[in-house]
């Protein structure tokens, strides 16, 4: 029988093939199975043994995180087959360097040192974890290259680019299979031996085959490993500032006076040097010595100056500073003083100095100046090697001179200069900027960031603070920038999931990114712009700084949390999810367990998780301090708490900013939140493991099923369960004893969900009372849409909005396809006209289905009227 049959029936005999990536061959269970190799087409190599291995995975709900077990199959050294490729790992016989870059992932042709000792013809070769084979060589390219081949991943391969001097290998046999993908695909009787089978796992390989003598064995992680690689080294690259940088609403200001008289009195002269005022002026120093020779030509340049006796020289101190030297002339002997503008406030500093000595009892100047005597100016603060770099408008700050220019192009707002030449990371859109005491702050989407330069957005409200900050301290300035790789700037945790994926070919080799392929983490069951419409905006309007420090899983964790979803795996995409939900009476059960199809005895446990009564939410997070510095919204279940004063807790910290304040989480959504974990494990709950057949193979984590049982203990006080509602959270398979272990957790509180109704968008008359509608997604809960609440058969009725004598006509759905619903109408009604509702009929409608299949009002006596009145059950979040 086939794979199929063999799920259908629960009986038969599997045969399975291993896939590790990056291996010439793939591993079968069977000799007719086995297949030799073409080029560009592993062979398949019997000797594959899965006897004892199990696949695992249990979901924790409540904190979006997933454990799944890895397995370590066996290979058979059957005629040394097994060894002649397993043990070739990291023992190639030709080894070669790369000569050229290779930053396309797609290239056909690549550059090594010589190929000399490859093989000439229709080989292969190995660089970092890809796989490429070749067509011709010539003395030092491989041409004809295909990329990625044997399920490897197609990435690009970088030297000595200025930050990672290497010169990556390139051999004719791997070095490691560590991190290669492994699939696992079971074959029925009846399946095709060289066919393709069926996909029921995959994993990562956690360290290479190990052989005891007569077989190979190799260990194979979960593809939840991925979650624990950290976002990447150049989420966060470290540069220095570099050079003097005076934009035009701080310009360099120097005032430079020469009196009459020795002891400063009498009349005198001043002269004022400020720069940049003309176009012509320059902004940018790379080094105090240019600075001060810019100066210098300034000072020279100015006829009154260059007629006074006194002589005034700026003097570099090193990177750390500069200083002014004054000559006087001896037989005149007359004062000068140097005072520097202090840009920002528009006030006069006192760093000038009168050049004469000081009485040092008094400290007032005395006396004449000695002949030729030099005296040096101290030190001005900011003015090494730190950037003057201003974040604020114009407006907001005076200056000394009111007749300036408001702006100038060339020295914009908020420009800063960073050390070095070479570009920052791909992906940059964000920088930290620390200040010498210790203190960071993050700026999000700078408007330009180029090699050498960052121009920060002065509109940008934490620019605005930032300005109102240096000035306020008297001008500091950045001692050091990060920068920020930002995975994505503008969606929610499902765009950044697609963003990583999509740069994982170019970052993988520069530690710049997690290594997640096509197939591993299904982005569009994550909330975002590219999943489609119905989530809230504090879910898919942000920003996802990659910070070194998280893994893939923290980011993931706790977005899922947010949205009420946690991680499930699909053999066929991957990682993906599950809405949390309380299983509910009225739910539509995938799939019905009677109790003649237990393999054992289930067990129950009450409360196995515990109840959870408090949630909290860290708000504001801050990736410059990597904290959150907003209020934290704790949600309280006070009814929990009632039945368990036990505090058990919930933590969300999210690690995505906002992009706009309207898309900061409210109260009104953290209650929303915090509501989907309390309904389902606020209230009373218990834990049922029970072994199944296989027909139940296609049960999966998330999936909700009706469950009955002789020996589990009912809400009466009684044992036996019959069709109870429970959502599956744990499963594990046996491969080759045909089990199949479920954990389900089941509701102790009878409760039923929302009677949907949602506004008619559009309508088509098919024939007479028959209709096809839309509906709009403005009521529905986030994440769905409209149209998913409604099925065939469900009893509706139509009604017309906003009219004190609405018109309403009953009927029945006929079949829901994509977002469009077909209803039949026991009667006429113009639906064109207005705007209609659709929604649940009322209660007595259901007579026909002996459970209430949503909650409806309950009479005064706290009844349900249907035909045998039920009492009012809980409500559902």
């Amino acid at each position: 029988m086939t794979w199929a049959q063999y799920i259908a029936t629960g009986s038969g005999s599997l045969a399975f093939r291993l896939d590790i990536g990056g291996l010439p061959t793939q591993f079968v269970g069977m000799d007719d199975m086995a297949a030799a190799a073409t080029f560009g087409v592993q062979a398949r190599t019997v000797g594959l043994k899965m006897r004892g291995q199990k696949i695992r995975e249990r979901a924790d709900i409540a904190r979006a995180t997933l454990e799944v077990g890895g397995m370590q199959p066996m290979i058979v050294d059957v005629s040394n087959l097994a060894t002649l490729y397993l043990g070739k790992v990291g023992h190639p016989t030709e080894t070669t360097w790369l000569a050229t870059p290779q930053p396309s992932a797609s290239a056909t042709t690549i550059t090594v040192s010589s190929t000399t000792g490859f093989t000439a013809t229709n080989g292969y070769i190995w660089i970092d974890s890809e796989c490429i084979s070749y067509t011709a060589v010539t003395a030092t390219e491989f041409t004809g290259c295909t990329r990625g081949v044997f399920n490897t991943l197609a990435q690009a391969h970088y030297i000595a680019d200025g930050a990672s001097l290497r010169y990556p290998a390139v051999t004719n046999q791997p070095i490691t299979l560590e991190g290669q993908r492994v699939r696992l695909y079971a074959y029925g009787e009846l399946d095709a031996p060289t066919g393709d089978g069926t996909l029921i796992y995959t994993g990562v390989v956690s360290r290479d085959a190990r052989y005891d003598g007569t077989a190979w064995s190799i260990g194979v992680d979960p593809l939840t490993r991925l979650l624990s690689q950290r976002l990447g080294s150049a989420g966060s690259t470290s540069t220095t500032n570099r050079g003097i940088y005076y934009p035009a609403n701080a310009p360099f200001g120097a005032q430079f006076t020469y009196y009459a008289g020795p002891t400063g009195g009498g009349d005198s002269e001043a002269v004022e040097i400020f720069f940049p005022v003309t176009a012509g002026d320059t902004a940018y120093f790379e080094s105090n010595a240019a600075f001060c020779a810019y100066l210098n030509d300034k000072i020279a340049a100015d006829a009154t100056i260059s007629a006074w006796l006194t002589k005034f020289k700026a003097v570099p101190d090193g990177e750390s500073g500069w200083h002014i030297d004054i000559t006087v002339d001896a037989a005149t002997a007359r004062a000068a003083v140097v005072d520097i503008i202090v840009p920002g406030d528009g006030a006069v500093g006192i760093d000038g100095l009168d050049p004469r000595p000081v009485n040092p009892d008094t400290g007032v100047a005395v006396g004449v100046f000695l002949v030729s005597a030099t005296y040096q100016q101290r030190s001005i603060p900011g003015l090494g090697a730190n950037p003057r770099c201003y974040f604020v408008g114009t407006s907001t700050l005076s200056y000394p001179r009111p007749d300036f220019p408001a702006t100038f192009a060339q020295w914009p707002d908020g420009r800063l200069y960073t050390g070095g030449a070479v570009a920052p990371p791909g992906g940059t859109r964000s920088v930290i900027m620390h200040y010498p005491d210790g203190t960071a702050v993050y700026m999000r989407r700078p408007y330009a960031i180029t090699a050498g330069r960052i121009d920060i957005d002065v509109s940008d409200v934490r620019a605005a603070s930032l300005g109102s900050r240096q000035i306020a301290a008297g001008i500091t300035y950045p001692v050091g920038i990060e920068y920020v790789v930002v995975h994505y700037d503008w969606g929610g945790v499902g765009d950044f999931i697609s963003a990583i994926t999509a740069a994982a070919a170019a970052d993988v080799n520069l530690g710049a990114g997690p290594d997640l392929r096509t197939g591993d983490i299904d982005y569009s069951a994550f909330p975002g712009t590219l999943t489609g419409p119905g989530w809230s905006p504090f879910l898919v309007t942000l920003q996802f700084p990659g910070l070194p420090k998280h893994t893939l899983g923290e980011v993931i964790s706790a977005e899922c949390q947010a949205a009420g979803l946690f991680l499930r795996l699909d053999p066929t995409v991957g990682i993906t999810t599950s809405r949390i939900k309380r299983p509910v009476a009225s739910e539509a059960a995938t799939y019905t367990i009677p109790a003649i199809l237990a393999k054992s005895l289930p067990s129950y446990e009450h409360s196995s998780r515990g109840l959870i009564n408090t949630v909290s939410i860290s708000t504001g997070y801050d990736p410059a301090e990597d904290e959150h510095t907003g209020p934290t919204l704790f949600v309280r279940d006070v009814s929990s708490f009632g039945r368990s004063p036990n505090g058990r807790e919930v933590e969300i910290n999210r690690l995505s900013l906002p992009n706009i304040p309207a898309a900061a989480m409210s109260a009104a959504d953290a209650v929303d939140v915090a509501g989907r974990i309390f309904g389902l494990f606020g209230a009373g709950y218990g834990e049922v493991t029970v072994d199944v057949p296989l027909t139940f193979f296609a049960v999966t984590v998330g999936s909700v099923v009706a469950l009955t049982a002789g020996n589990i203990p009912s809400t009466d006080g009684t044992i036996g369960i019959t069709a109870r509602p429970g959502i599956v959270v744990g499963r594990e398979h046996d491969l080759t004893a045909g089990v199949l272990t479920l954990s389900i957790i089941v509701s102790d509180v009878s409760s039923a969900g929302y009677a949907p109704a949602a506004q008619i968008a559009t309508e088509t008359n098919v024939s007479g009372n028959i209709w096809d509608v839309t509906l709009a997604n403005t009521e529905a809960p986030t994440g769905t849409t409209s149209s998913q609440w409604f099925e065939a058969g469900n009893a509706i009725r139509v009604w017309l909005f906003d009219n004190t004598t609405p018109t309403v006509q009953t009927g029945d759905v006929t079949s829901v396809i994509g977002s469009t619903v077909r209803i039949t109408l026991d009667g006429a009604a113009t639906l064109g006209t207005g705007d209609w509702i659709l929604e649940y009929d009322a209660a007595s409608a259901w007579a026909a289905n002996p459970d209430p299949p949503f909650l409806f009002l309950a009479t005064s006596a706290g009844r349900v009227s249907l035909p045998t009145a039920l009492p009012a059950w809980g409500f559902s979040p």
